[in-house]
């Protein structure tokens, strides 16, 4: 699974960032749709393939007794890790 900058045809229209996210959500339902760095970027939906290969990476984990009260094993789970993310110099 992979993002990749998607491009809306504007040649009439001058649309705002909003406007044309919008727009391509509508057209593509289930992807997600995301302004970042004033790009627009678009998600697909996790495929089998992908789920089957966290099921993968999650086997051993819970047969380890990791979810628990603890810790929990989970997927889909979108975090957001500003402090990580500043110490790797990925954002200012």
């Amino acid at each position: 699974m992979s993002a990749e900058a998607a491009v809306l045809p504007c040649d009439e229209h001058d649309l705002t960032l909003l406007v044309a996210a919008e727009a391509i959500s509508q057209r593509l339902p289930g992807h997600r749709v995301e302004i970042i760095g004033g790009e627009i970027t678009v998600t697909p939906p996790p495929d089998f393939d992908h789920g089957n290969s966290l099921t993968n990476v999650m086997a051993p984990f819970i047969a380890a007794g990791l979810h628990g009260e603890e810790s929990r094993v989970v997927q889909g789970v979108g975090l957001w890790l500003p402090q990580i993310i500043r110490q790797l110099g990925l954002a200012s």
